[in-house]
């Protein structure tokens, strides 16, 4: 499954011993249905009993058309194909089912099987033709339910073998290494995103990366709902790792806390624990702040905030060392002007740690009512973004600045300018 988001989140199809071969759909509102011949299937989102258990079935794949479904009998070392109606069951090959891919070219479709679950090359089996065999990857893959092809056919992501993660290129050309790790699996479109477990993602999250390998990030999967929940008898103990290196400030939900690169904790107590990890604080949240001016802090509802008033006010953090970012970070925050009108040079300042210009420090301010410009790096250089800002009215801003010296500037939850080496871009 694969979900386009505001974060990249996927999970694997399930291997192992079922109970039973069962489909699921999802329900929706509407009728969706699925055409066989010619009888309409409503997918209604329940499962679906199609071959009586238990037995050790396998990676069961759905034909395009969702009229079968292809599966491995993992003791018998065999690869089946039975009707959506558990009719018409037969058997295509010896070994183990990886997945199905349909040509649309030619409107053939394959199943892809190794000899065995893992550690073998890889064939391809036309679904209704069976003796005509075709060599995918003639050299060793561990793989069972991540070996999956990309739309076109012509990638497959696995390990080469474990623990070398990565991409291949179909037929039994040669493949890339992007991570160490587990699960290997590609997109099903023609993106060629990747991801795997592993690294510091662990099994409680992936490495994920685009196509060609870049833009590698990890997906922790305790964000997401049904996720990241332990559970076990006292005493229970937990291991968690970080998002990324460096020390992080671990919080385990019984006034216990640590500072560490890692999480580890023993519970004594029964109870439910939520787990935070932060790594840094920002000024007015863990850090000493100094009012200069005219300041005041004021609520308004559920939102606490400093209002500040004339030139020169401000709120005076002292230097500390989780201020000085030397890899990535993101200011953010949310603004309100009361207005827009008489903003000029460096007015409307939200946060500074800049060096008049030299290069080193960041900065995030409005000039002129209508654009942001924040990030110093290794040049001073910012990305101005056209906006103009509401007066009287909340509006989210942050400015990012990557490893990669890529400087971006969001502005109500939209990217609106950004700069790499020096290079400006505006985005309208």
């Amino acid at each position: 499954m694969w979900h386009d988001g505001p974060e990249d989140f996927l999970g694997g199809p399930a291997v192992g011993t079922l109970e039973k071969i069962g489909v699921g759909f999802s329900g929706q509102e509407r009728q969706d249905t699925l055409r066989k011949g010619n009888e309409k299937i409503k997918l209604d989102g329940k499962e679906r009993v199609i071959l009586p258990g238990p037995a050790s079935y396998g990676n069961p794949s759905i034909t395009h058309d969702g009229s079968r479904v292809v599966f491995s009998d993992v003791p018998a070392g065999k690869v089946y194909v039975v009707g959506w109606d558990a009719k018409n069951k037969r058997f295509l090959v010896n070994g183990f089912g990886l997945c199905t891919w349909f040509d649309s070219d030619t409107g053939i479709e394959w199943v892809y099987a190794g000899a065995a679950e893992f550690n073998y090359p890889v064939n391809r089996y036309q679904l209704d033709n069976p003796q005509v065999k075709e060599s995918v990857w003639n050299k060793v893959v561990s793989c069972s339910n991540g070996f999956q092809v990309s739309a076109d056919g012509t990638r497959t992501g696995s390990e080469f073998p474990h623990p070398n993660a990565g991409v291949a290129t179909l037929p039994n050309g040669s493949w890339q290494h992007y991570g160490n790790g587990c699960e290997g699996c590609i997109a099903p479109d023609n993106s060629y995103r990747f991801f795997h477990m592993g690294e510091s993602a662990g099994h409680s999250g992936v490495m994920m990366y685009d196509g060609g390998g870049i833009n590698k990030r990890m997906v922790p999967f305790i964000d997401y709902p049904g996720m990241g929940y332990r559970v076990g008898e006292v005493p229970f103990t937990v291991k968690m790792s970080a998002p990324s290196d460096g020390d992080w400030e671990w919080g385990y939900g019984d006034e216990t806390k640590e500072t560490a690169p890692a999480g580890r904790h023993t519970y004594r107590k029964a109870g439910r624990y939520t787990i935070t990890a932060r790594q840094g604080d920002t000024a007015g949240d863990g850090l000493d702040g100094k009012i200069i001016g005219d300041v005041e802090q004021v609520t308004e509802g559920d939102r606490t905030c400093i209002r500040v008033k004339g030139r020169g006010s401000h709120v005076k953090a002292e230097p500390d060392r989780r201020l000085n970012f030397s890899k990535s970070c993101t200011l953010e925050a949310w603004v309100r002007p009361k207005t827009t009108q008489g903003l000029s040079g460096s007015a409307g300042i939200i946060m500074d740690k800049s060096r008049g210009g030299a290069p080193g420090g960041f900065r995030l301010d409005i000039h002129n009512g209508i654009s942001a410009k924040g990030m110093y790096g290794s040049e001073v250089a910012w990305p101005r973004a056209s906006y103009k800002y509401p007066a009287d009215s909340w509006t989210h801003i942050a400015a990012v600045y990557d490893a990669n010296s890529m400087r971006k500037v969001y502005i109500a939850g939209k990217l609106r300018a950004e700069l790499k080496r020096g290079v400006l871009v505006v985005i309208k």
